[in-house]
């Protein structure tokens, strides 16, 4: 099960005509090369150059994270975080597949925001721990700072935790692995000094004289 995380970058005030109560979700297109869907056309170029470059980057440490921003999700105010959510899953099954990822959806039109991480992911650090820390990170932006600054600075804590965790598992992974090795190793010699302490004692021992 994904680990959802929504949170309101505005209010919103009324239900625009024209929305469907349920309408269908969107084809979801290939994952870009840069990590980032700018749909509602709401991030700098510069911003969205150098969160590129960063999260383009965490794929060396087998980290995918995008960035996708929809200008409507085109449904009432009472059914766009549930329409966020599964809109963020299918974009997260689709591009992170089976790697440690997530995707953090922005919609324009109501603020609202939602990091949603992939079942590898979850089983790797637990859904627990992603959200605790996604939370504690993202409760740090200040509340006065504009939606797009938000987004931006999401979408580094979302990157910048992922790949911290994922460094400290790899490092946790080898560790063990090394453990495993020495201890197979100092097993491996006990029997070789068994093996030789029997060969030799056996070897040693008198042969019984014959009558």
């Amino acid at each position: 099960m994904f680990r959802r995380l929504v949170l309101s970058f505005g209010l919103f005030f009324a239900a625009l005509p024209g929305f469907a109560e349920d309408a269908p979700v969107s084809a979801i297109p290939p994952a870009p090369v840069s990590h980032i869907l700018d749909q509602a056309d709401v991030i700098l170029p510069e911003v969205k150059a150098r969160l590129s470059t960063r999260l383009v980057a965490a794929k060396a440490q087998a980290v995918e994270v995008f960035v996708v921003t929809v200008p409507s999700l085109k449904v009432l105010p009472s059914k766009q975080s549930e329409r966020l959510e599964k809109l963020a899953s299918e974009y997260c099954t689709a591009w992170a597949g089976k790697n440690v990822g997530a995707v953090l959806l922005f919609d324009d039109e109501g603020g609202l925001m939602t990091v949603v991480t992939s079942k590898t992911a979850e089983k790797r650090f637990t859904a627990f721990l992603l959200e605790k820390e996604f939370r504690e990170a993202l409760a740090k932006i200040p509340p006065s700072a504009i939606s797009r600054e938000k987004l931006e600075r999401s979408g580094w804590i979302v990157v910048e935790t992922l790949s911290r965790l994922e460094t400290e598992a790899a490092r946790r992974d080898r560790s063990q692995l090394i453990g495993n090795i020495v201890m197979g190793a100092l097993a491996l010699l006990g029997l070789s000094l068994a093996v030789y302490s029997a060969v030799s004692g056996g070897a040693s021992k008198p042969t019984p004289a014959v009558e």
